[in-house]
């Protein structure tokens, strides 16, 4: 081993590839950006010489790694003596986070294939990394308890439970009476506790807490907590005995059940001495949730008629459904007594699909939901829901399972499901789980922090539309050129031939940064344009949001109108002066000595109710453009899977884009002759009727479509380029803000879903 000195990553490309292995990582991911940064900072460079061991498998497991160069094997000793490969790392990979961060002992070895460099930290550099959250920081402090004679503050078990469930926050009852209220619901929460609180102390500090919130924002952290919980003596890995002494703990049913069966014998072997580390005890504890009431089933089915009554089926689910369900699910279920409606009792088969169903509640709402957006938000078929399962995944529920949804659903038996009612009864939409406490600590801000953030949110708004403007410039400089000058009988323009001609005549006679001319009267009008914009959309979003999260189309489209209403206080005064920029240089090409005039000259000249001048036409297109663009892309997300991705935003912004541009360029081409300047031999114009009637006129009908091309070559990049770059400056400057603050509003994700449930899973095992 050759340590490299203190030696932390200085370049780019280096800070680049420990990014890379952090976010590719199953468990680190998930930190926030605060958190990233830091360890970024924190590791340091060391050297691993060919075959040289880098982990011993059964060490404790101390360090964190990420390859800079180089190749690391990794395996595992055999039953024989020998070793089983699993696998290689290479540059900008990662290993080594679970032993590390769990303080257990490593499940395999790795070995320098070649000489290798790779960036490590150790475990207590790595706890000063995640105390390092300021976001954490707010949550930990609004659900915990002052230390009395110290400063320190620390969570106690009720803290503990009201940082879980937010919605008991309200609870008039004593602390005592809502800890033993939860933990009769919840029989695991007091493990769950232990877990928690490291030290035993009886609290959890902010360390405590940040490390089981990295675990709790893993889509599946029960799984993490089941294998601490059966790893209790840390081995790094759990056998038979270890499962066993835990199932046989709890004082139920689960004491009936077989060891013995042909599935415990295939994970332990026969003697149960087979190890089983993370990954396989993984795929063992998901089989053994399956495993459980299966074997209740045949325990219960005395007779062994392969059904069980009414009375049977309830006792079976508050045995081992509650925790797999939302309560109005469950209570349902148990009023019906069954899976049909027309008799009590369930078959094994109606208990199979039941099972199968609740594996993936939230999929079931997904397809639901897209099956409703398809048919305009009507009552869903059975056929529409196939229909819908078919495009969104390749596994479509069973029959059965299908008529097992519309049972539990549909009391009245129409054969059509609603989206609001299957939505509440599932409770799919109910804000809970982390971002909920963090939307908490939001509404908890000072007035002085919420200026703060508002102010940091208009920047990033108007940075990143800055951006999406300058991205697409040229584009719009080029529209601009076409719509404004004139056209003979024909329809040909008496300066440029086209697109092309026009770019060519303006770079010859003005250089390429002719191409960028009133660029920063467009910066100017940029920033407050789009912040208007998208505030007030995301507002009246907000208002006109039903409890399932969905809006009525209608209101949508409203909602769009009104904030392109509103941008037009801003875009028309901006935008005039760019067109007089922009034709400026055209000008020049018929008349050489023509003098150029400022920005400011402009304005001057214009004064403040010039400025206004083509308002009207201005709120003719952007009033339309908006209410086109915004509906459509929060319903063009919809056809993505979740989460959301950066390309998948683009996409969605880009498919917008196309009809909102298109559909009012003639509301732009009268706008644009309206604002520019008039000139000898240039029709003038009146007002907006006259423009449409001369144009119409003198041009002909497809003069009002005349760089309507260009419009969606501008339009659909620049939304597409402003929403990708939001997306990452508030990633990068406001992590806070990026999950409170959506520019659209949509549903709850199936990942914050299976968060809440997750959780919930493990504290009913």
């Amino acid at each position: 081993l050759i340590i490299m000195g203190d030696l932390h990553p200085t370049s780019a490309e280096q800070k680049e590839r420990i990014r890379r292995g952090i976010e590719a990582n199953t468990l680190f991911k998930y930190l926030d950006e605060d958190q990233k940064e830091a360890l970024i900072k924190s590791v340091r460079l060391k050297r691993y010489q060919k075959g040289e061991r880098i982990i011993n498998e059964d060490d404790i497991g101390d360090h964190f790694f990420v390859v800079d160069s180089g190749k690391v094997e990794v395996f595992q000793k055999n039953d024989q003596g020998g070793r089983r490969v699993h696998g290689y790392f290479n540059s900008g990979e990662s290993f080594g986070e679970k032993a590390m961060f769990y303080g257990t002992r490593r499940s395999a070895s790795c070995v320098a294939v070649s000489d290798t460099d790779c960036w490590i930290v150790d475990r207590p550099t790595f706890h000063k990394v995640l105390v390092s959250s300021s976001q954490k920081k707010e949550i930990f402090s609004k659900f915990s308890t002052n230390v009395e004679g110290s400063s320190e503050k620390v969570m106690k078990p009720t803290d503990f439970i009201r940082s879980l469930f937010p919605d008991v926050s309200g609870h008039t009852t004593s602390e005592q009476d809502l800890y033993a209220g939860m933990v009769k619901k919840y029989p695991r929460l007091e493990t769950l506790f232990r877990l928690v609180d490291r030290s035993n102390t009886g609290s959890i500090n902010f360390l405590d807490y940040c490390l089981f919130d990295v675990i709790a924002s893993k889509p599946d952290p029960f799984l993490d907590f089941a294998f601490l919980l059966f790893d209790d003596s840390k081995k790094g890995y759990v056998v038979k005995d270890d499962i066993q002494r835990i199932i046989q703990s709890k004082q139920n049913s689960f004491n009936g059940f077989d060891f013995t069966s042909s599935s415990c014998q295939l994970f332990f072997g026969k003697d149960g001495s087979r190890r089983l580390h993370f990954l396989s005890f993984c795929e063992f504890f998901l089989a053994l949730q399956e495993e459980i009431p299966v074997q209740a089933f045949w325990r219960a089915d005395q007779n062994s008629l392969g059904m069980l009554n009414g009375d049977q089926f309830v006792r079976l689910l508050e045995d081992f459904g509650s925790w797999r369900m939302p309560p109005k699910v469950f209570e349902r279920v148990k009023s019906m007594r069954g899976l049909d409606p027309t008799r009590e009792g369930v078959t094994f088969a109606e208990f199979v699909a039941f099972n199968n169903l609740l594996n993936d509640l939230p999929g079931v709402v997904t397809i639901l939901r897209h099956a409703s957006q398809r048919n305009g938000g009507k009552p869903v078929t059975k056929a529409e829901f196939l229909s819908s399962a078919q495009i969104l995944t390749s596994a479509r529920p069973s029959p059965l399972e299908l008529q097992i949804v519309y049972n539990i659903g549909d009391p009245h038996r129409t054969d059509k499901l609603s989206i609001q009612q299957f939505t509440e009864l599932s409770e799919f939409v109910q804000n809970q789980g982390i971002t909920h406490r963090i939307e908490d600590a939001h509404k908890n801000m000072s007035a002085k922090e919420r200026f703060k953030e508002a102010t940091l949110n208009f920047v990033l708004g108007s940075i990143a539309g800055m951006i999406g403007a300058a991205a697409v410039y040229p584009i719009d400089f080029v529209k601009t050129r076409l719509q404004n000058q004139p056209y003979d009988q024909f329809g040909k323009g008496t300066i440029y031939s086209g697109i092309i001609d026009c770019a060519k005549k303006t770079i010859k006679n003005e250089g390429f940064l002719g191409m960028y001319r009133g660029l920063p009267a467009q910066f100017v009008g940029v920033a407050p344009e789009k912040a208007i914009k998208l505030a007030t959309n995301d507002f009246l979003r907000g208002i006109f949001k039903r409890d399932d999260k969905s809006i009525y189309l209608p209101l949508e489209i409203l909602s769009g109108a009104c904030a392109g209403g509103m941008q037009v206080f801003f875009t028309n005064p901006y935008e005039l002066v760019k067109i007089r920029l922009q034709w400026q240089g055209a000008e020049r090409i018929k008349n050489p000595s023509f003098v150029p005039k400022s920005a400011i000259q402009i304005v001057r000249e214009m004064g403040f109710s010039g400025m206004y001048r083509g308002a009207s036409a201005c709120w003719l297109r952007d009033i339309p453009f908006s209410a086109i663009y915004f509906p459509t892309y929060a319903h063009s997300k919809q056809m993505f899977t979740e989460p959301l991705g950066m390309t998948d935003l683009l996409l969605a912004g880009a498919i917008a884009g196309v009809p909102a541009a298109y559909l009012v360029t003639p509301a732009d081409v009268v706008k644009t002759r309206l604002q520019a300047q008039s000139k000898t031999g240039v029709v003038r114009f009146s007002g907006m009727k006259d423009c449409f009637v001369k144009t119409y006129q003198n041009e002909g009908f497809k003069t009002f479509f005349v760089g309507g091309g260009m419009r969606v070559f501008r339009s659909s990049p620049q939304f597409a380029v402003t929403l990708l770059f939001y997306e990452l400056l508030q990633k990068n400057f406001a992590p806070s803000m990026q999950q409170p603050r959506p520019l659209v509003t949509v549903p709850i994700s199936s990942l914050e879903y299976g968060q809440r449930n997750s959780i919930k899973r493990f504290l009913s095992i």
